[in-house]
């Protein structure tokens, strides 16, 4: 004879929460609190469960909303033992779980689903009342975001105008597919305002993009509790990513990391491997004082190089002097503020969009890539110059053109986001391609003030051996970018295409 299935009933208190919420009444004054709720990046909400009595809360423990059986996992024994407290006498552990799974989690469901409702018709409300109010300062953006972007960054930061046009350009690439999100190195001596830069440019886009560490250790990514789909990870120094320097690339290229590791099965109590996917491609902001990073990481990100020059530092000091001295530095400011606020909103209206270049475009930026002879880096580098392109035009994506393919919606790149990036970003992906470092930038001016060197006069200018000359001056000579003379002795060194269309200096 069939042993007749008991059935458990609780009372459920609706809670006035504004998310979906339940109480499940207990013995005495015990209640246990069983909330729905959605991680941002992943795909199944979790369920908290928390305990109760008149002092408070007792325990608490959460999962994935499907996975209940996951509290007679070890970790959650002293959670079990607190909850067999708390039941009614001959009431046992594994009733009350399927009495969650079965009565309560169902009725969670349905307030979830009218929760995401409310507040979906709550954000649509909101952004009619902001474009009421803001509407034509927004428009005013979307057809001249760079402009409007850069007089809020230019009071938080001072010159460095190259460098904000490759930080923005590196931010607008988030709307673009992961496998063409683009990540900076702020590259500078120390006190050079690196991380100001980064800290201006925050200002001006949402807070909740960004996740700000100071560091991570070795395996931080491996288990990072949500997707890093289009979020900007920003490091503060780069040494505080080295340990995770490995995830990190892995991540930037791939979109995913997957880690095996070994657990013991909560069910048989036997040892298994076990695959843990971290899925996303962020957005990799990071700065550094060093010259050289890791190779590896170097050619998945673009050097944003800070200006440390005198009159940089003069700029600077008069910029600070108007901000304390000057009485109409607070009205400026109340209005830079004001700014920034309509920005982020902006910056919330973009959408993602694919790119399409067109063929003129495409053949205008092969050639000047080409000027100068390519490194077997610049297979990954020109990718980088075509993905710049295609970020300036999301960006603009209120004033550029469309097309549909096979009822997919492309933006067109316009003319304009190609100069953009001809002006602002090819020279240095060129220097970085070639691998050049400020002492190879002080060498080629060197070269160009006196139109021919050797190495010994080049070593005596810079202070260093004829022979670690000698090897700057080949590295030069080998990436193309000067010419040797080795019709006589000593060898004489002078610049492509000072009288040429060739050579890095006809960029600059």
């Amino acid at each position: 004879m069939a042993r007749e299935r008991r059935v458990i009933d609780f009372d459920i208190i609706e809670l006035e929460e504004d998310g979906p919420s339940v109480g499940v009444k207990l013995m005495d004054d015990y209640m246990l609190i069983v909330e729905l709720y959605r991680e941002k990046g992943l795909k199944k909400p979790f369920i908290r469960l928390t305990l109760t009595n008149k002092d408070g809360v007792v325990d608490a423990a959460e999962m994935p909303y499907d996975r209940l059986d996951k509290l007679k996992q070890p970790r959650f024994d002293t959670f079990r033992f607190s909850l067999r407290q708390a039941l009614p006498r001959g009431v046992a552990f594994s009733e009350l779980q399927a009495y969650v799974k079965t009565r309560v989690i169902p009725i969670l469901v349905e307030k979830y689903r009218k929760y995401l409702e409310e507040r979906k018709r709550r954000r649509e409300e909101r952004l009619r009342e902001v474009m009421e109010k803001y509407g034509r300062e927004l428009e005013d953006i979307g057809r001249d975001p760079i402009k409007h972007i850069l007089q809020v960054v230019d009071y938080n930061h001072v010159g460095d105008h190259d460098a904000k046009i490759q930080l923005i350009g590196c931010i607008a690439s988030r709307f673009l597919p992961r496998e063409k999100r683009l990540s900076g190195v702020l590259q500078g001596p120390s006190s050079a305002g690196k991380n100001n830069l980064v800290k201006a440019v925050m200002k001006v886009t949402p807070r909740k993009w960004w996740v700000v560490l100071s560091r991570l250790t070795s395996r931080a990514l491996d288990y990072m509790p949500k997707s890093l789909g289009r979020q900007i990870l920003y490091i503060m120094e780069y040494e505080g990513l080295r340990e995770a320097s490995y995830s990190a690339r892995i991540t930037i290229s791939e979109g995913e990391l997957i880690v095996s590791y070994v657990r013991r099965n909560p069910k048989t109590g036997e040892l298994e491997t076990v695959n843990k996917r971290v899925a996303g491609t962020p957005v990799l902001i990071t700065t550094t004082t060093k010259i050289n990073i890791d190779p590896d990481m170097e050619t998945r990100t673009i050097y944003i190089n800070v200006d440390t020059s005198e009159e940089q530092t003069r700029k600077i000091i008069e910029h600070a002097l108007f901000l304390e001295s000057n009485p109409e530095a607070k009205k400026v400011s109340e209005e830079i503020s004001r700014k920034a606020k309509i920005l982020k909103i902006w910056f919330r209206t973009l959408k993602k969009y694919d790119v399409l270049i067109p063929p003129d475009i495409a053949e205008e930026v092969k050639k000047e890539f080409l000027k100068l002879p390519p490194t077997i880096r610049a297979r990954r580098d020109f990718k980088k110059l075509l993905f710049f392109i295609e970020a300036f035009t999301v960006l603009h994506q209120y004033v550029r053109e469309r097309t549909v393919i096979d009822g997919k919606e492309y933006l067109i790149a316009s003319k304009q986001d190609w100069l953009i990036v001809k002006q602002h970003i090819l020279p240095y992906i060129l220097k970085q391609s070639h691998g050049l470092t400020e002492l190879h930038e002080k060498i080629l001016l060197f070269i160009r003030e006196k139109i021919s060197v050797t190495a010994k006069e080049l070593a005596q200018e810079m202070g260093i051996s004829i022979d670690y000359a000698r090897k700057l001056l080949n590295k030069l000579a080998e990436s193309g970018i000067i010419e040797v003379d080795t019709s006589r002795r000593p060898y004489r060194y002078f610049i492509l295409g000072e009288e040429t269309e060739g050579g890095l200096w006809s960029y600059g």
